[in-house]
């Protein structure tokens, strides 16, 4: 149960400044509505579905249990949690405006924390890192390689060596090819290994 206290706003105005500064940064990263398990910040990233979780510090345990739900309901590959400090959200006699949000949040450290699908369940890929703002994109980018299951990375790699056979057997048909196409499978499949 949300306590109302007009010194203080609730986390939506959180995820709404949050949406805005990943946009800032070439983000598309819409804020959504809090109706029956919507998540915070939907976004998909370098073809990964993301989302990002954000809670209050203190709220540790229901955003790990908030960010498992979030994959085992398939809603996303990445949920990339933030907690952020008490200090962001509350003001000194009334609560902050949105504008006041965002200038606390490029200021605050955040501690940020990934997990993605795996095998056998939610699996942790970043535990907990304390970062800014401004390491947010570099961070999604990097979280987002390593959230691809790893089926769909081996069914990529198949299919980039079936395209190289593919072409070298092209190649081969060709007069006097036969020296240049083993020549780039050696060079194509050196490099995919």
């Amino acid at each position: 149960m949300r306590v109302w206290m007009p010194d203080k706003v609730v986390e939506e105005v959180v995820n709404v400044a949050l949406a805005r500064l990943l946009e800032e940064a070439g983000i598309r990263a819409p804020a959504l509505v809090k109706m029956n398990k919507v998540p915070d910040v939907y976004l998909v990233h370098r073809g990964i579905r993301t989302i990002i979780e954000t809670k209050e510090e203190g709220h540790r345990k229901a955003l790990e249990d908030q960010m498992k739900e979030r994959l085992e309901d398939n809603l996303c590959e990445l949920v990339i949690g933030i907690t952020y400090p008490t200090s962001v959200v509350r003001g000194t006699i009334t609560a902050p405006t949105v504008r006041t949000v965002e200038r606390s949040l490029r200021e605050a450290k955040l501690k940020i924390s990934a997990m993605a699908m795996g095998s056998e369940g939610p699996r942790i890929i970043l535990p907990e890192k304390i970062a800014s703002y401004s390491e947010l994109p570099e961070l999604l980018t990097r979280l987002t390689s390593e959230a691809m299951p790893e089926e769909d990375l081996d069914t990529a790699i198949r299919v980039v060596k079936d395209g190289i056979s593919a072409f070298v057997d092209a190649m081969a048909t060709l007069e006097n090819a036969d020296a240049i196409g083993e020549h780039i499978r050696e060079v194509l499949e050196g490099a995919s290994q």
